[in-house]
């Protein structure tokens, strides 16, 4: 297990999966960029629109806003694919918030869309439209209904998308228009608008704000039926309606506008809401209606499915669904029901109303719904979904498995529903700027196993540099390591030669002869105490300085004896305390040796060595001088070494300073006469105090 844990396939890993984990988006799935960004010039609040007016493949752009006058108009200026501006259209008359909108529709089949909004107008609301392409024509106006006020002459009114379709299966377009009277109350009823004929179907006053609406031949009779969630808000009891109590209501209208079931009323709330979705099981129409609400007074969530006559059939109820959030409910490409049951999970739910997954989005932002597309027709839908916090909007794919932001401020979708320019593209638009966006498959997607791998190869690379420098770096530690012990045993063998033991023996054996008891007693000691330190404590890299002070003086006695009074010597220490410090074993007596062999046996006679040794700052400062004949000389005369070098005491020296933060220095200099002859060598040695 342990040389699992130490392999470089297994450390590679701390290296390669954060940085996987932190890399650019640039293997996402998806991208998200920016492919234009505009921005009005004259400073006017102003709406953008972005849509193809004439179907050949190019958008144009119009921007709407209103000109205080006077007279005070709703006005909108048109732009062609190239960005010129072709005309501008002003509309006189009453605006509130909610008429000051522009939609879009073909509703005359010639593939020219034409340009729809409302106005209010002697005391009736109008819808009014023009045609830009291919050539500007005349503004229309249609009266759709009288109009209430509620306070000082106010209009409260507000309008759901207009769609455009052909409901009677005739091949011709009819507007259904949704149309809620805020505290006006009058009127709350859907207009069906015949452009061609200029004919306009009312249907009945409910009472009920029904704007999210859906299409479905429910009947199979070729002919669509309008499906319609809706919600009461709190009114005045003196309107006598079909719905006047706070509830959500669903309603389902044949193409006339008729009511073809009663009204289904749900729990009563005023913070409750539904959303309704045709379904086919077995092949028979159904409605399954997803209920919510934040009011204490009523269930948090609750599935119904209900059939054409508006019996219901089924039901679902998920507990323990989080009440403060806000809850939408939205259909996948699977034809399966995704809504939020706290704001970081949500459950997928099957036309039988079955529970099929549980889904978690990890940052536990509490979203709202805004709209769904495939945006790049790859067979998987896109949702838009809006943090309500921070107003930023992310795109969600893959079943919510994937989220991308859409890095923009203060822009949503106009009138909060997504706008498909053409395959991978969309835009957002605020009230001085619009941006156009790509949505659509990264091409570097699948390259990303392929860098995972080079940067988890590259991880192991790394490792095994790491681990093969630390192998180098430990075996050269070593092989210091071993030179050193060399270089001991070597000094061993030196003083254990036996050619310098029986030289030694010789001097001794003649100092007896000549009856010098003393003499030949202080030589035979001087041996003894230098066999004795040679083989004490041989593995040791540090001795006190004493000791070496010992050593080197045992073996200068020898070499006395041994060349007969060849050279004197003298060993110097100005600070007793020194002596107890350590330094590196031999580090003196490499060089006495060197100084005895290279310089003074050379020179013959009047040699003289000299060790000073004295405290500089906080280092140990030794100097070795001797007034033999020089290194250069010594070369000369091709001197032999007996084993003791300086190369191996230096890299032991370079080995030590690695791990000491004050450093050992060791410096050579050739002393010379004025008159420029060698006058010997001295040698500096600086070592650091508390080695």
């Amino acid at each position: 297990m342990k040389r699992i844990f130490s392999s470089i396939w297994f450390l590679a890993l701390f290296i390669s999966i954060p940085v996987i984990l932190f890399l650019p988006d640039v293997f996402e799935k998806y991208m998200v960029r920016k492919e234009t960004v505009y921005r009005v010039k004259n400073g006017v609040p102003v709406k953008n629109y972005i849509v193809d007016l004439d179907s050949d493949g190019k958008c144009e752009r119009v921007e709407s806003f209103v000109l205080n006058g006077p007279p005070k108009t709703f006005s909108f200026q048109f732009f062609s694919d190239d960005g010129g501006m072709v005309d501008q259209v002003n509309w006189p008359g009453q605006f509130n918030n909610d008429t000051k909108k522009l939609f879009f529709a073909d509703a005359n089949n010639d593939g020219h869309k034409e340009i729809y909004s409302f106005l209010f107008e002697n005391d009736s609301l109008y819808l009014q439209w023009v045609q830009l392409t291919p050539e500007i024509g005349n503004v229309n106006r249609l009266p759709l209904c009288p109009v209430y006020t509620y306070r000082d002459s106010l209009y409260s009114y507000s309008f759901g998308n207009i769609h455009c379709i052909d409901l009677e299966n005739d091949g011709k377009n009819e507007l259904i228009i949704p149309v809620t009277g805020g505290f006006s109350i009058i009127p709350r009823q859907f207009f069906k608008v015949d452009i061609e004929n200029r004919q306009v179907t009312s249907s009945i006053i409910t009472g009920c704000a029904n704007t999210k609406i859906q299409f479905f031949d429910l009947e199979n009779d070729g002919v669509l039926e309008i499906i319609a969630d809706g919600e009461v808000p709190p009114i005045r009891k003196e309107y006598d309606l079909p719905c006047n109590e706070p509830a959500p209501y669903l309603r389902v209208l044949n193409h006339e506008l008729k009511d073809i079931i009663a009204p289904v009323k749900f729990p009563s709330g005023i913070t409750s809401s539904t959303r309704t979705f045709p379904v086919v099981i077995n092949g028979q129409p159904f409605l399954n209606t997803f209920f919510f609400s934040r009011s204490a007074e009523c269930p948090s969530f609750r599935g119904y499915r209900f059939d054409i006559t508006g019996n219901k059939v089924d039901s679902l109820v998920i507990e323990n669904v989080e009440r403060d959030i806000y809850k939408w409910v939205f259909k996948n490409e699977k034809g399966n029901f995704i809504t939020n049951v706290s704001a970081s999970g949500f459950v997928e739910i099957n036309s039988n109303l079955e529970i099929v997954k549980e889904l978690k989005v990890k940052d536990g932002i509490n979203y709202s719904y805004y709209s769904q597309a495939d945006i790049n027709e790859d067979g998987i839908m896109e949702y838009f979904l809006e943090d309500r916090i921070s107003k930023c909007l992310f795109v969600f794919t893959d079943q919510m498995k994937r989220k991308y932001e859409i890095p923009v401020k203060n822009q949503l979708f106009p009138d909060n529903d997504l706008i498909k320019l053409s395959k991978n593209r969309f835009y957002t638009a605020g009230e001085k700027s619009y941006t156009i966006w790509t949505f659509k498959k990264n091409p570097f997607f699948w390259l990303r196993f392929p860098v995972y791998l080079a940067i988890y190869l590259i991880g192991a690379l790394f490792f095994y540099v790491i681990q093969k420098m630390t192998e180098a770096r430990v075996r050269k530690q070593f092989e210091l390591r071993d030179q050193v012990r060399e270089l001991q045993l070597k000094s061993f063998r030196s003083q254990l030669d036996p050619h310098f033991v029986f030289n030694t023996f010789n001097a001794i054996a003649s100092v007896i002869k000549k009856g010098d008891n003393e003499t030949a007693y202080k030589t035979f000691m001087h041996f003894s105490r230098l066999i004795r330190h040679t083989l004490t404590d041989v593995s040791s890299d540090f001795i006190p300085l004493e000791v070496e002070l010992q050593t080197v003086t045992n073996f200068i006695e020898l070499q006395k004896v041994r060349f007969k009074d060849l050279f004197e010597y003298e060993i110097n220490c100005t600070d007793k305390g020194l002596k107890e410090h350590n330094i590196p074993r031999m580090i003196i007596q490499v060089h006495v040796e060197n100084a005895i062999k290279h310089g003074l046996r050379p020179k013959k006679d009047d040699g003289l060595l000299t060790i000073n040794i004295g405290k500089d700052a906080e280092q140990m400062r030794i100097e070795i001088y001797d007034n033999g004949i020089g290194r250069e000389a010594s070369k000369d005369l091709r001197t032999h070494s007996t084993g003791i070098g300086t190369k191996t005491m230096d890299a032991f020296i370079e080995h030590l300073n690695k791990t000491q933060k004050q450093k050992i220095v060791q410096k050579v200099e050739d002393l010379y006469h004025e008159a420029g002859n060698a006058l010997g060598t001295k040698v500096i040695l600086l070592i650091p105090l508390g080695l």
